[in-house]
């Protein structure tokens, strides 16, 4: 239903999806794994994340939920959605700052295809002050806006990375 449109029939879907879910007893966690994919994929960002603060805030996610967290990240990214990028940093980096990473990364090429060069600056100059992955997410954006044609915004980049890590840093280097 999402891939033809009908947003109503695919909310519709998404809802009997949920309530099969809540149903399931003889594997209750099995199905929920399924319909967050579903719901990354549909770009159902608030309603992953609601399933997301369901989770005590230093669990680790499945394999599934972080790749839906990261999914809908990268969309965030490449849509330059700040708010939304913003509520997801918020709940997921006391999670695992990796899927974050990923999907700034992931995002940053469509958002320098569709022109959101200031959408994305703000959310890498965000996301750089993260203790972890901040600098190398920061430094493989900075090197695909160079690759880009974007030398400015690579440079304006490195500038962000490099206020919350002053040592060296080799991704920023070859980014540079």
């Amino acid at each position: 239903r999402h891939a033809l449109g009908d947003a109503a029939a695919c909310d519709a879907a998404l809802d009997a999806a949920r309530a099969c879910a809540k149903r399931e007893k003889s594997n209750p966690t099995q199905p929920w794994p399924h319909l967050a994919m579903a719901l990354a994929d549909t770009g159902r960002a608030d309603a992953l994340l609601a399933q997301l603060r369901k989770l005590p805030v230093r669990e680790s996610l499945s394999f599934e939920l972080e790749t839906a967290a990261r999914r809908t990240v990268a969309r965030a990214v490449t849509e330059g959605d700040e708010e939304t990028f913003t509520r997801y940093l918020t709940r997921l980096q006391d999670h695992n700052g990796f899927v974050l990473s990923l999907g700034v990364q992931e995002g940053a090429a469509g958002a320098l295809r569709a022109g959101r060069a200031e959408a994305l600056f703000s959310i890498v100059a965000r996301f750089a002050a993260h203790p972890s992955y901040g600098g190398y997410a920061g430094a493989h954006v900075a090197r695909q806006a160079a690759w880009h044609g974007d030398v400015a915004l690579a440079l304006r980049l490195a500038r962000a990375v490099r206020q919350h890590y002053p040592h060296p840093c080799p991704a920023l280097g070859y980014a540079l």
